[in-house]
């Protein structure tokens, strides 16, 4: 195979994902909930996974966090999304 993959998804998940970096949690939330009412819209199951990681990371509760990410590595590894089941089993 040749060429490159890529992820397509709402635009909105990008900045959301930055600020959470930058730890500007409003502008992260703002931007999340747009990308999650695109997604959700669209039938974008996968962006509503990283959508939901994105959430899970942001959460507060360490106890919460661990709770949210073992469903969504669940539902990662069922979508075949390696990566992201990858990432929420860092968060538990």
């Amino acid at each position: 195979m040749i060429g490159q993959v890529g992820i397509a998804g709402p635009v909105a998940l990008a900045p959301a994902r930055l600020h959470a970096l930058l730890g500007d949690r409003v502008p992260a939330l703002s931007s999340l909930a747009i990308a999650e009412h695109i997604a959700a819209r669209t039938g974008g199951a996968p962006t509503l996974l990283r959508c939901r990681l994105l959430t899970c990371e942001l959460t507060d509760s360490q106890r919460e966090r661990g709770a949210l990410a073992s469903g969504i590595a669940a539902d990662a590894e069922r979508m075949g999304m390696r990566g992201v089941a990858v990432a929420a089993n860092a968060l538990i």
